[in-house]
């Protein structure tokens, strides 16, 4: 029994990933680009809000850093070989300055996670250059 379900998995997986490579050719590297960004970006959320809530922001500036949405606006520019900051249509510049400044503020207090080799990735910020500190949002 256990064969034939592993059998009916596997192939039906690999039926419907055929499908969707033949209906939409690149769909299923598409989806694992995705997927893989998605994951960064919910890791990243969680870095930022857990480094807000040890510095003692109150509950509305944390508020903001619980969507992924909200504070995931860097994507991968191979041209520029790094990660760019993006406009995020609706949000105010004053906040994606204060993402920035989060992150810089993070990045040097937070190590890369043991045994991975990993260095704390720079952002290069397209929309703004100068880094200020905030009163408050």
């Amino acid at each position: 029994l256990v064969p034939k379900l592993y059998r009916h998995f596997v192939f039906s997986y690999l039926r419907k990933s055929g499908e969707k490579e033949a209906e939409r050719p690149g769909a299923l590297k598409e989806d694992s680009e995705l997927t893989n960004l998605y994951r960064r970006r919910k890791k990243t959320r969680k870095a930022r809000l857990a480094w807000l809530e040890a510095n003692g922001y109150s509950k509305a500036v944390t508020s903001i850093f619980r969507r992924n949405e909200a504070t995931s606006e860097d994507e991968y520019d191979a041209a520029r070989g790094g990660y760019v900051v993006k406009a995020v249509t609706g949000r105010s510049p004053s906040l994606t300055q204060f993402v920035g400044w989060v992150d810089e503020r993070r990045s040097k207090v937070v190590q890369p996670g043991r045994g991975k080799g990993k260095t704390v990735r720079s952002r290069q910020c397209v929309l703004c250059n100068l880094f200020t500190s905030f009163p408050g949002i």
